[in-house]
């Protein structure tokens, strides 16, 4: 446990490190890559927490769950007209060479579509095994979604 602790704060000091640089330029060349990168910390570090918890039994599933389905419900929307956007978005653009990075875009919608249309599922069953959850993550960080 004292080793994930450790890396954890790793992810979380490289993401506000990160941050800091992010902030100080107007490139949105270098805030795509470093953003990327910082987000991909701050997950690294939620990912730990989660690992920690399970493993020491310690989740709890005190939530609203309502309250929740609703929220997550309104991002299923929020994501379909984003997925309808930048569908639109692709079906117009004429440059090869800023396709893939349209495509990574759609691909990456679809994913978020998915996994909240997936949560909204087991929040009605919160009683599902922490297990359960950890391998629904998994399985949605292993989607290639046609990715090369």
């Amino acid at each position: 446990m004292k080793i994930l602790e450790e890396h954890k704060s790793f992810e979380l000091e490289n993401a506000k490190s990160l941050k800091s640089i992010i902030d100080m330029t107007d490139s949105s060349i270098v805030t795509m890559f470093l953003g990327g990168i910082m987000l991909d910390s701050t997950k690294h570090a939620n990912i730990i927490q989660a690992i920690m918890d399970v493993d020491a039994g310690t989740v709890l599933w005190n939530i609203d769950k309502q309250k929740l389905n609703k929220k997550v419900s309104e991002h299923i929307e929020i994501e379909k007209k984003m997925i309808k956007s930048i569908e639109t978005i692709m079906g117009k653009n004429k440059n090869e060479k800023i396709k893939p990075l349209i495509k990574e875009i759609l691909e990456d919608e679809r994913r978020h579509h998915l996994i909240l249309t997936q949560l909204i599922k087991n929040i009605e069953t919160l009683d599902v095994l922490k297990e359960q959850w950890i391998d629904l993550y998994v399985r949605f960080q292993q989607e290639d979604f046609g990715r090369t």
